[in-house]
């Protein structure tokens, strides 16, 4: 205002309040645009810089943030590259087609070959086993019995069965003891066990061990142990052959069961329905030939 005035005294012109507020209009526009090229200059000369790295923010106690690898570049300039990309494996395609469960043919496969270990285990320990009571048990399982007088050597007969452990170990002494005398078996001449005939009292058929010299020392009865029992049947017998079979087989298949043995015939082969029936064959076969016999020797 004061310059106003005095440009309006020097020029001797006095200046209404119109012409005042556009002069002063100019010189405020002025300013603003010479504080505006001010402050641009400022901001060349010296640019603003801030650090944002994560040190800077972070309290002076804290110890110092270890550096991401994936914020560190492989190459000089800093970039990064990718190496590879590891992928879930997928099943296979061919397998999808079929049906096929991979884990699951995995699992049957593995279960498969567990239980090929454990039956190839199981037969060679069944294979042991055999062949060591086929190595104990005696060449001749059946003691010498004397033969009914008037009875030739060529028609003697023996009906012999096997009863095996199922085990290494062996029948316990005690044990075979109890199963056979369940059985009305007795023990007594030539150290074996006999099932005696009711009239004659003399033995129906016998019990021998398997292993030699084929006796059992009920002295000793707790260190007794058997690979397995024979069972035998001297013909002619003392009654009906077929009876003293049947009778036999029955008491051989309970000694058997108790002692959770296996029952062979006397090749070592499984006693079954059709080896029972070939005995009872060889019984009737046998009294048939010793009949003839006696009628030929009668009429000598």
């Amino acid at each position: 205002m004061l310059l106003c005035r005095r440009y309006a005294v020097k020029e001797g012109h006095k200046l209404d309040i119109k012409e005042i507020i556009l002069l002063g209009g100019g010189l405020l526009l002025v300013a603003v645009i010479g504080h505006g090229i001010w402050v641009a200059r400022r901001s060349r000369q010296g640019d603003l810089k801030m650090d944002i790295s994560p040190k800077n923010f972070r309290d002076a106690d804290d110890e110092p943030l270890p550096e991401e690898p994936s914020m560190r570049g492989e190459l000089p300039n800093g970039g990064a590259r990718i190496v590879s990309v590891i992928e879930d494996p997928e099943p296979r395609q061919d397998s999808l087609a079929l049906g096929i469960d991979p884990l699951r043919a995995r699992r049957d496969e593995q279960q498969k070959s567990v239980q090929a270990r454990k039956e190839q285990s199981k037969a060679q320990s069944n294979s042991r086993r055999k062949s060591a009571v086929e190595k104990q048990r005696r060449v001749d399982p059946a003691p010498e019995i004397e033969k009914p007088l008037g009875v030739s050597s060529e028609l003697a007969e023996l009906i012999v069965l096997h009863v095996l452990a199922g085990t290494e170990q062996g029948f316990a002494g005690a044990d075979l003891v109890t199963a056979l005398r369940d059985q009305g078996l007795r023990f007594g001449e030539m150290n074996i066990f006999h099932y005696l005939h009711e009239d004659s009292g003399s033995a129906l058929y016998s019990v021998a061990n398997a292993v030699e010299p084929g006796t059992f020392d009920l002295a000793d009865l707790p260190a007794l142990r058997s690979p397995g029992l024979t069972f035998f049947l001297q013909l002619p017998a003392k009654v009906d052959g077929i009876e003293a079979l049947e009778h036999m087989v029955e008491a051989a298949q309970n000694v058997a069961k108790a002692l959770s043995g296996d029952l062979k015939d006397e090749n070592m082969s499984a006693l079954t329905g059709q080896t029972v029936e070939h005995l009872r064959e060889r019984v009737s076969d046998f009294a048939r030939r010793y009949l003839t016999q006696q009628a030929y020797e009668s009429d000598a």
